[in-house]
């Protein structure tokens, strides 16, 4: 049983996520779905809108075909439905995947917002987690949450230091990455499932099998490329 405690601390950078509360396995949980459902979402209706775009560019095709009287109605209705489609995109999108940041959330983003030093950086991640009932102060899990937290041009900050420095950390960028250090060293441990790909999602992401078609096709043409 010591033997599998150490391994579970060590796999998740000292930190016992058991100890946590419920309501961070909830969280963190919920962020994914939505991230997943929000890719899911825009990947599905970016098919649709193509679809009908390119529905468009065809109708213009039926010029001195006895259709040609119809092609601006057609067109008309092509983008009354766009229009709609955009709106369902949208109001999915707020319904179904919008992640609701807490408080303290919001809080967090506020702080890392004004440029502050990499102590306070870290005090501010220790504190977020604390609020879970985790205590992550000397950890390898506040090192690699830290290590992951980006930083981006601010014109702001070049103003302010009279063109001495320009980069801040990118408070909304180290929030999700918060959330995503503690995704995968919560589903490392086991106190949350591994999020359910959607099939969409995992159609466009995963690797492409190549047929034995697709395969005898490139052999012809690297052949007959080799003998000219």
């Amino acid at each position: 049983m010591t033997k599998n405690i150490n391994s579970t601390l060590n796999a998740t950078g000292n930190v016992d996520f058991f100890t946590a509360y419920h309501g961070l396995s909830v969280r963190v949980a919920e962020f994914f779905r939505c991230v997943l459902r929000k890719k899911e979402i825009q990947i599905e209706y970016d098919g649709k809108i193509a679809e009908l775009q390119d529905s468009v560019v065809n109708l213009e095709k039926l010029g001195g075909s006895i259709l040609a009287g119809q092609i601006d109605t057609l067109k008309a209705g092509a983008f009354t439905r766009l229009g709609e489609l955009e709106a369902e995109r949208q109001k999915l999108m707020e319904e179904q995947a919008k992640f609701v940041y807490t408080d303290a959330d919001k809080a967090f983003k506020k702080a890392l917002s004004g440029n502050p030093s990499a102590d306070v950086v870290a005090e501010e991640v220790c504190a977020w987690f604390k609020l879970y009932g985790l205590d992550i102060h000397n950890t390898l899990f506040l090192e690699e949450v830290l290590g992951t937290f980006g930083m981006k041009i601010d014109l702001k900050t070049l103003v302010r230091t009279e063109g001495r420095s320009v980069l801040k950390v990118d408070a909304n960028n180290a929030l999700k990455n918060m959330y995503a250090c503690a995704y995968e060293h919560m589903v490392m441990a086991g106190t949350i499932k591994a999020a359910e790909i959607p099939e969409l999602v995992r159609e466009k992401y995963m690797p492409k099998k190549s047929s034995k078609k697709d395969k005898k096709a490139a052999k012809k043409a690297a052949a007959q490329n080799a003998a000219n």
